[in-house]
C-alpha cells in the first residue's frame, strides 16, 4: 500500500497551500461535490480523506463527515484543520471499517491509482454506501498531465507507484463489481499549471466537462443497481407480498453489486 509518511505528508500540504495547488485542487474538489450534488444532510465517508479539504467543503454544507486514510500523518493534520467536526478512522481501502449500508454517498478522490484492487475497493464502497459513490481520479489520456500532477502533489516515487485509468478503464472496473451501474462523469482541465499560469481562464471556457482527455475525471453511480427478475411478478401474482424496492432473495428489485 503507498506509503503517505510525514514527508510525503508535508510536501502533500505545501502543494495545497501553493498558487497551483490550491487552484487545481479546488476546482477538483468542486467538481465531485458538483457531481454528487449533496442536500446537505447526508452521511458523507471520504475513503481517503488525507489532510481533510473535501470533508471541510461538505461539512460545511451540512453534512455529517467521516474521514478515512491509510495514514496516520494524514489523519492527524485533517484532525487538526476539522477538530470535533469529523469522525476520523485508519485502515485499509480493500477492508473497510465500517458497517453495511453506513454512508449515503462513498468519495473516492485519487485512492485507486494507489490501490492493489480497484475492483475490490469499488465493491468495498458499495458495501458500506447505500447511495452514490463518486470516484475522482487523474486521466490516463491526458498526455501525462495526470503523472505530472501527482508528481507535484506526492513526489517522484510516489508517482511512479501510481497506476492511471482513462474513462474508460474506470467505467469497466466500476461495471465489473457493479454490473450495469449507470454512470455519469466529467472532466477538467487540459492544462497544467506551468500552462495554466497565463491562460487559466481560457482553459476554464474551452475545457468540454465531458472531455476524454481531461487531467481529472469525476464518475458518479449509484451503490445498488435496480433490476426486476422474472420471479418478482410470479411472487406478485401468488401474493407473496413483496414489498417495492425490498430485497428478497432471488426476487428483489435492488440487487447489490
Amino acid at each position: 500500500m503507498v506509503g503517505f509518511n510525514e514527508r510525503v505528508t508535508e510536501r502533500y500540504e505545501n502543494w495545497l497551500l501553493s498558487p497551483p495547488g490550491c487552484y487545481c485542487n479546488l476546482r477538483e474538489r468542486k467538481l465531485m461535490i458538483e457531481m454528487i450534488c449533496p442536500s446537505g444532510d447526508e452521511r458523507v465517508l471520504d475513503l481517503e480523506c488525507r489532510t481533510g479539504a473535501l470533508l471541510f467543503d461538505l461539512g460545511r454544507q451540512g453534512c455529517t463527515v467521516t474521514g478515512h486514510s491509510v495514514s496516520d500523518q494524514m489523519l492527524d493534520r485533517a484532525r487538526r484543520k476539522l477538530g470535533g467536526r469529523a469522525s476520523f478512522h485508519r485502515g485499509d481501502w480493500h477492508d473497510l471499517p465500517f458497517s453495511d449500508n453506513e454512508f449515503d454517498i462513498v468519495l473516492c478522490m485519487i485512492v485507486l491509482e494507489f490501490c492493489k484492487s480497484p475492483h475490490k475497493v469499488i465493491a468495498e464502497a458499495a458495501r458500506v454506501c447505500c447511495g452514490t459513490i463518486a470516484v475522482g481520479f487523474y486521466n490516463a489520456w491526458s498526455f501525462g498531465g495526470g503523472r505530472r500532477r501527482l508528481k507535484d502533489m506526492f513526489g517522484p516515487e510516489i508517482s511512479a507507484m501510481a497506476r492511471l485509468y482513462s474513462i474508460w478503464d474506470m467505467r469497466n472496473i466500476v461495471r465489473s463489481s457493479l454490473p450495469g451501474a449507470p454512470l455519469r462523469w466529467a472532466s477538467l482541465g487540459m492544462l497544467n499549471w506551468q500552462e495554466h499560469k497565463t491562460m487559466v481562464s481560457v482553459d476554464e471556457k474551452i475545457t468540454a466537462r465531458r472531455n476524454p482527455f481531461g487531467i481529472f475525471s469525476a464518475m458518479v453511480f449509484p451503490a445498488t443497481v435496480s433490476m426486476i427478475t422474472i420471479q418478482e411478478p410470479l411472487r406478485e401474482r401468488l401474493g407473496l407480498g413483496v414489498p417495492t424496492g425490498g430485497k428478497v432473495a432471488g426476487a428483489a428489485r435492488e440487487t447489490e453489486r
